[in-house]
């Protein structure tokens, strides 16, 4: 059921229709308010029994990871969520002043053991050089990253060490606060994003704009903040 519901929230966008629809009834939706029915829908979407499929797993893993680039003042391109297949390898970039980190994420499964390999470690290596260029930057003010749930290779290591690329292993996912409040720069309109509505992924989060994530939609809600159509 989880991996049907990944499918038929992208059925839903691809439609026009609101996703909530995916995880809430039709009694539910006419039962409760419109809040009651986003967190709703917020709460099934984030329970950790649910399946996910390999895409959205990974999806999860690269938000995460781009959060708390956000809390430390960067601001995040959320690449590998929007481009899918022609994110070039490079999950994630993230700036702050002059400095940028181009990050691949892998959400592994510390049960499997299966560790992340020199080819991926030279892979990016190769990806951030040609982002360096693509963005005239200065090779050296492009680092390249690797977060993992698991760790690297012995030999994957030695690629990193060697090639200069960042590693941290064994970054699991915790629980954060998922939805995004965003201020429109035409309007001022302050609008909340969950994250199966179309936008999230492109919306980035500025708190020097008043922007924020909350944790509920009560909160997004009494700092004024309405469910983006």
């Amino acid at each position: 059921a989880g991996l049907r519901s990944d499918e038929a929230v992208s059925e839903a966008l691809e439609a026009g229709t609101d996703p909530v629809k995916v995880f809430v009834s039709a009694s539910e939706w006419a039962a409760f308010s419109s809040a009651q029915v986003n967190q709703l829908a917020l709460d099934r979407f984030l329970d950790r029994t649910r399946a996910r499929s390999a895409g959205a797993a990974g999806i999860e893993y690269e938000r995460f990871v781009g959060y708390f680039y956000e809390q430390s003042g960067g601001k995040v391109d959320y690449q590998g969520a929007t481009k899918g297949k022609d994110d070039l390898g490079l999950d994630l970039i993230c700036t702050r002043g002059a400095e940028c980190h181009v990050v691949q994420c892998k959400r592994l499964s510390v049960q499997k053991g299966i560790p992340v390999r020199e080819n991926v470690v030279g892979q990016l290596y190769g990806a951030a050089r040609f982002h360096a260029f693509q963005a005239n930057r200065a090779p050296e003010s492009v680092t390249p990253v690797i977060v993992t749930t698991f760790e690297l290779s012995e030999m994957g290591r030695q690629f990193a060490s060697s090639l200069g690329v960042v590693v941290q292993e064994r970054r699991a996912l915790i629980p954060y606060p998922r939805i995004k409040c965003n201020v429109s720069r035409r309007d001022g309109e302050r609008i909340y994003h969950l994250p199966f509505d179309q936008q999230y992924d492109a919306t980035k989060i500025d708190a020097a704009e008043g922007e924020r994530y909350a944790h509920t939609v009560a909160e997004a809600e009494a700092n004024g903040f309405r469910r983006a159509f």
